[in-house]
């Protein structure tokens, strides 16, 4: 059985123990395609702005 990653901000972390995660890696093709300097990713608090950002991470730090 699958756990939550409460407490968890590291997208490594939580693909490597196989828990629940709600996939958003459709986002990186927005910002990469997006024309703006910056984007904003505005969230309430404790809603995943850190792992978020961990993902994006992961994803232009491929080894």
């Amino acid at each position: 059985m699958k756990m939550l990653p409460i407490g968890r901000d590291n997208f490594k972390d939580i693909i490597d123990n196989d828990l629940y995660y709600v996939d958003k890696t459709n986002i990186i093709e927005d910002i990469l395609y997006n024309k703006n300097y910056i984007s904003l990713f505005p969230r309430p608090r404790r809603f995943g702005k850190s792992l978020f950002i961990s993902m994006i991470d992961n994803f232009f730090n491929i080894e």
